[in-house]
């Protein structure tokens, strides 16, 4: 309905300014405008975060060359115009996208520093517990602890280098990851104080982040 309704739109607009100042050349301006908007969704990373409006865009402005060059400037002003306001519904939908993977991605990070913390606490040697954990289960601790830290920093330099989708893909994985080790580490019967303050920690220090589409 939306998209039927800013086509209708368009065509009224086209319309009226036929009416206003003849469809007797082409659309120069309007091609203009067009123009601009899409250079203005391709700087707001719209090839990333927007690609299927931003390539409607394009194809649609591809299209006015052939409706000039057959001298259909009703058609052309139509396309130049559709490509103009597809191309700020591409500006548009990146900004918002690349907000939401932000704050995903930020969540990520505090949600599994939080985890990497629990886990180091568990190794700490002043954390006594009423049974020791296996030194398999301590040895896969430190290996999770060791390779999420390595997620965080590659999910970093990729959030630094502005490509938050790849940020986020990186780092989806790692709180489930050190939840389970840190379970395995805990165990059914390793119910030490230090297990269970820091499972309390782990229940209430920060909210699973909330997922945006990366694909």
């Amino acid at each position: 309905m939306r998209y039927t309704d800013q086509r209708m739109r368009r065509l009224a607009l086209s319309l009226l300014l036929c009416l206003a100042v003849g469809c007797s050349a082409p659309p120069i301006k309007e091609r203009k405008q067009a123009d601009a908007a899409i250079a203005a969704a391709k700087a707001a990373n719209a090839e990333t975060y927007a690609p299927d409006d931003l390539k409607s865009a394009e194809q649609s402005l591809s299209r006015y060359d052939g409706a000039v060059a057959q001298r259909d400037f009703q058609q052309a002003l139509n396309l130049a115009l559709a490509a103009r306001d597809e191309a700020y519904d591409a500006t548009k939908k990146a900004g918002d996208r690349r907000t939401a993977l932000k704050t995903q991605f930020d969540q990520l990070v505090l949600e599994t520093q939080g985890l990497v913390g629990q886990a180091n606490a568990r190794l700490a040697p002043s954390k006594a517990t009423a049974v020791p954990a296996s030194r398999s289960a301590t040895t896969r601790l430190r290996q999770a602890i060791r390779t999420t830290t390595t997620a965080m920093q590659e999910a970093s330099a990729r959030a630094a280098e502005g490509d938050l989708i790849a940020a986020v893909k990186r780092l989806s994985a790692a709180p489930d990851e050190m939840r389970r080790e840190i379970a395995a580490f805990d165990g059914p019967g390793r119910k030490g104080r230090g297990a269970r303050s820091s499972g309390k920690i782990a229940a209430s220090a920060t909210p699973p982040a909330q997922t945006v589409r990366t694909n």
